[in-house]
């Protein structure tokens, strides 16, 4: 939809929710680069399937011959996966809560409270994490 505006002195103006050819470019690079992505994890997935006879034959990018389950329920009875899957789930969710809980506790400190220097080291935190972003 093309609009005039008093700002604009006759010049036609886009209006933000216009979508042309290009939007639609960048959706598809997008879906693309999503879908190259999921290709390890389809290879996997197929992989993870395949008894050890179809694999050697065949190698990792055949078609498996049959429905293998033994080597999973081997190694989810092996190893014991629910232990090691709720080891895994506790270490990360405390990690990310503690990581949050500090993270508000000092940007609380820096923005509120009277810390000496907090010019400084907020300044310094940008810094990082301009530097970051650059790699």
């Amino acid at each position: 939809m093309i609009t005039e505006t008093p700002a604009s002195a006759g010049r036609p103006v886009r209006d933000r929710h216009h979508r042309g050819a290009s939007r639609w470019v960048v959706l598809a690079l997008v879906t693309v680069g999503a879908l190259v992505m999921l290709v390890p994890f389809a290879f996997m997935l197929l992989n993870a399937f395949k008894s050890p006879g179809d694999y050697s034959s065949g190698g990792p990018l055949s078609w498996p011959g049959e429905f293998y389950t033994k080597g999973l329920r081997t190694y989810w009875t092996t190893v014991n996966f629910p232990l090691k899957l709720w080891n895994s789930t506790l270490i990360a969710g405390s990690v990310a809560v503690l990581g949050v809980v500090v993270s508000l506790l000092n940007a609380y400190a820096l923005g509120i409270g009277r810390v000496r220097g907090r010019l400084w080291i907020v300044g310094l935190f940008l810094l990082a994490t301009c530097c970051r972003r650059r790699r």
